[in-house]
């Protein structure tokens, strides 16, 4: 079985930890207003295999418009606009974190 996820992200910034199901792929990136003043920026991502209950922490990384960086890391998800207050962001995600012995590290749901 197979199912569509969505996560909050909760504020932006740079290497926030969000937690995925462990056979998951993201799909994209979109705002959801609750109210003209409630925006949330949200990522849809396929859970590949329902029945596991195992998740991993990806960092997500999201970057405005017009900021300079030394280096922009990470898988490019997708562009967002808030329009009410005229912001552009750029969403990137990192790989699962990894043990050092090349294993991920799993959190309990």
């Amino acid at each position: 079985m197979q199912a569509i996820w969505k996560i909050d992200i909760t504020h932006v910034g740079k290497g926030l930890s969000v937690r995925f199901p462990l056979h998951h792929e993201i799909l994209c990136v979109q705002t959801q207003n609750d109210s003209d003043f409630d925006t949330r920026i949200c990522l849809w991502v396929k859970n590949l295999v329902v029945e596991e209950r195992q998740m991993v922490e990806r960092e997500i990384s999201i970057y405005p418009t017009g900021d300079e960086y030394e280096e922009i890391k990470g898988e490019y998800i997708g562009t967002i606009q808030l329009h009410t207050r005229g912001l552009v962001f750029h969403i990137f995600a990192g790989d699962p974190e990894l043990e050092p012995n090349g294993e991920y590290i799993y959190r309990d749901e």
